[in-house]
């Protein structure tokens, strides 16, 4: 487990960040990966006659889809829709090596490497940001302060706006409905820069965070055993928190200063996590198991995996699982 060490930080300072940025040199990238190509890659395999696939499973509708190339797997179309050409950039200094580290990994060869140690790192940090949770996270944080400032206007001072609403209407505001619209528009271009520039580079300043917490710790590399495989979903980077006596995994997707460590698979041979000190261990099939029901339970819409593999029917069997426990919830 990781005794986290996690410097406070003040919140960031968007506009900074804004002026910050590059001016975006080309066309928006309009579709965009969650989970980069050369993790894809290493999951693909011969289909039939065709090279270099990987099967699809959507875990909401409960189907296989159709074989497809890395290219084709973990894109969302406008996923950040600001700043997306330099965002790119970005990601990219930590994909090019990052095929080269999987393999350093898959290889026992990682440890002593610390260029390649570092990518791997990156690589998990790089997924947890850049990811539908934390788009979701990010937003609702934004409704959350919306909701708030709107609330503390129309308590602590009513008479501003009423104020304006009658300068704009002519009229007097009989509730708070009227008190409301006077707000509704300056609301609705805050939340939309908060969904757009300032997501933008919140993604990006986390990620740098989480990437400095991450230098001080190890790499842990887990390989899968017996014919075993693991799958990986389209949110593959998981922070978890263990029962008392380490034998099961009771929560995932907590806050890192809250969680015991962080997983993600990288091959269907190979998982990575941050760990206190550098090893390789070599999973049994329980653990894979438990390796891949959390990627089916943590998956925003996709699971992945080779094809031809066995995966399918855990991949349904996961599924209810996860059925089960929203319904419950």
């Amino acid at each position: 487990m990781c005794p986290w060490n996690i410097p406070h930080e003040p919140p960031p300072d968007y506009e900074a960040l804004l002026k910050a940025l590059p001016a975006e040199a080309s066309d928006p990238v309009l579709k965009q990966h969650v989970v980069t190509k050369a993790i894809f890659r290493q999951f693909a395999a011969m289909a039939g006659k065709y090279v270099n696939l990987v099967v699809p499973y959507d875990v909401l509708e409960g189907r296989e889809e159709k074989a497809t190339g890395p290219k084709g797997c973990g894109v969302e179309t406008g996923f950040i829709p600001y700043g997306s050409v330099s965002a790119e950039s970005v990601w990219k200094t930590v994909e090019d090596n990052l095929t080269e580290a999987i393999n350093a990994a898959r290889q026992d060869r990682l440890h002593g490497n610390p260029v390649l140690e570092q990518t791997l790192k990156d690589c998990i940090a790089l997924h947890m940001t850049r990811s539908y949770r934390y788009m979701t996270i990010h937003a609702g944080a934004a409704a959350r302060a919306a909701e708030s400032l709107l609330g503390n206007m129309m308590v602590n001072h009513p008479g501003l706006l009423e104020a304006e609403f009658h300068r704009r209407t002519g009229l007097y505001a009989t509730g708070p409905e009227g008190l409301a619209y006077v707000l509704a528009r300056p609301l609705e271009d805050w939340y939309e820069r908060m969904r757009g520039p300032y997501a933008r580079v919140s993604i990006e300043s986390t990620f740098g965070r989480i990437r400095e917490i991450f230098r001080q710790y190890e790499i842990e590399v887990g390989h899968a055993t017996g014919g075993s495989e693991l799958l990986i979903s389209d949110s593959p980077a998981i922070s978890y928190q263990l029962s008392s006596d380490n034998s099961t995994v009771e929560a995932i997707n907590l806050a890192i200063g809250d969680s015991n460590g962080t997983l993600m698979p990288v091959a269907p041979d190979c998982i990575v996590g941050i760990s206190p000190a550098a090893r390789v261990s070599h999973l049994s099939r329980a653990q894979i198991d438990t390796f891949n029901h959390i990627q089916v339970l943590s998956a925003a819409r996709y699971v992945y995996y080779r094809p031809e593999s066995d995966l399918r029917a855990f991949a349904e069997v996961a599924r209810a699982a996860r059925e089960g426990q929203s319904a419950s919830a």
